[in-house]
């Protein structure tokens, strides 16, 4: 577990699930401080989108969920027949990462959570060899499926956006995380759609918190985006979900404070800056 490692990073992704933060642990901030790191969950820590509607996975069919031990654990998105993609953080285990393919399995093609669609078993992991837990620069990873995802109309590829998203862009977010801060996780797919929020703006917005002692190591770096408005944002179980700007993939869900609030919007790992990266390790962009 987490709750066990010993940095600022791991510290606040042990507490803080998918999409949404729980009561396992405050911080000694006030309820309107308590983290919403993204990422993992377990037995106690239960991470969905917050605000939104229900879909089903044709609307988003290169949504994929990742397993852990065969609960759901973080989302991700389609790049190829064998190849997806997700946040970093959602590896982190005990102050290290879990590469240990057997741990893992994927599912496509479901609208509910942990079950249904296609169960895939993973042949590699890859996490961004410069991944920083403590800033969460770098936030990226790929899994390398044992056999090719079969296309149809609940299963297919994403185009990565080559474009730099501009204010207001509407980002279209997915997945099955916690659906509040104090709500339960969703069993049945969730989107909604936040608009991008300038980088000036969202550094001045999460200001206050990264004052804090605890978060001083976190940064809003040229290799995040930030995006959420008006109560919707992921959360909890969310994490590793694509972020997506006029159908093609600009962004993976990272990290946060206070899933749906109103103060401060969701960061999300820039996959733009990640092309030629991602071209060296799966052999294509598409």
């Amino acid at each position: 577990m987490f709750c066990h490692s010993q940095t600022i990073m791991e510290k606040i992704l042990c507490f803080i699930p998918l999409l949404a933060v729980v009561n396992c642990f405050k911080l000694g901030f006030s309820d309107e401080l308590e983290s919403k790191v993204f990422g993992d969950e377990d037995d106690t820590l239960k991470s969905g989108i917050v605000g939104g509607e229900f879909t089903e996975i044709n609307t988003v069919p290169y949504l994929a969920q990742i397993l852990k031990d065969g609960d759901h654990f973080c989302g991700s998105a389609i790049l190829s027949k064998y190849w997806i993609v997700t946040a970093a953080h959602c590896l982190e285990d005990e102050g290290e990462l879990s590469l240990d393919t057997e741990k893992w399995t994927v599912i496509t093609g479901s609208s509910v959570r942990s079950k249904g669609g296609h169960l895939h078993t993973v042949k590699k992991i890859i996490a961004h060899e410069n991944y920083d837990n403590l800033t969460s620069d770098n936030d990226i990873a790929l899994f390398e499926l044992e056999e090719p995802i079969k296309f149809d109309e609940l299963q297919q590829a994403i185009e990565i956006s080559n474009r730099v998203p501009k204010a207001d862009d509407k980002l279209k977010i997915s997945g099955w995380g916690k659906q509040g801060e104090r709500r339960g996780v969703s069993k049945q797919l969730k989107t909604a759609v936040v608009p991008v929020i300038d980088q000036t703006e969202c550094l001045q917005m999460f200001e206050k918190y990264l004052d804090y002692e605890d978060y001083r190591e976190l940064e809003v770096t040229n290799n995040m985006l930030c995006a959420g408005a008006n109560g919707e944002d992921t959360c909890q179980g969310d994490s590793g979900g694509p972020a997506v700007i006029a159908g093609k993939l600009a962004g993976v869900t990272s990290w946060g404070f206070d899933c749906g609030s109103k103060k401060t919007p969701g960061a999300y790992t820039r996959i733009r800056n990640y092309r030629q990266w991602i071209a060296e390790h799966t052999k294509r962009i598409r």
